[in-house]
């Protein structure tokens, strides 16, 4: 079987937590939304195989108690580390995706904010999932001539 990467950009641009941003950030560049992002929809063009993957960009959290449910699943692992508290810098996460939760077709993913013993105001970025999916001939050819190309254009 021959397979191939293929991944979504995903854009949030949300600040979870109570109403008041991180500190040394321009709250004008998210939107406020409480406890939960919105719950963005991506599409998988062809059945998933294996584990994929996804990397995501945060900034200001303290905790990590934050959750990221793909499909309604929440991943297994602790899904965003914590920075170090009171200096927020963006930040980029990478999350193991079970085989299995992303499928062909309409997919989901949100972000949810976890209890923590203190506020915690932070901000989603982009989301990027990543995963590998199974090609037939016709269009692994296709595929690795366009790999092949000097300038990796076309991507």
């Amino acid at each position: 079987m021959q397979t191939r990467s293929d991944f979504r950009i995903i854009p949030f641009y949300e600040r979870l937590g109570d109403r008041r941003p991180p500190s040394n950030f321009n709250p004008g560049s998210s939107r406020y939304v409480g406890q939960e992002t919105s719950e963005k929809r991506f599409e998988v063009d062809r059945e998933p195989v294996g584990d994929g993957y996804l990397v995501i960009q945060v900034f200001g959290v303290d905790y990590q108690t934050h959750r990221i449910l793909v499909n309604g699943e929440d991943l297994r692992q602790f899904d965003i580390a914590s920075q170090q508290p009171g200096r927020p810098v963006w930040e980029t996460w990478l999350d193991p995706i079970e085989e299995g939760i992303l499928r062909r077709g309409r997919n989901t993913i949100q972000i949810l904010h976890g209890s923590t013993p203190q506020t915690d105001n932070f901000i989603v970025g982009n989301v990027v999932v990543h995963w590998r999916e199974e090609v037939d001939g016709a269009d692994s050819d296709r595929y690795d001539r366009r790999r092949d190309r000097d300038d990796h254009g076309d991507y």
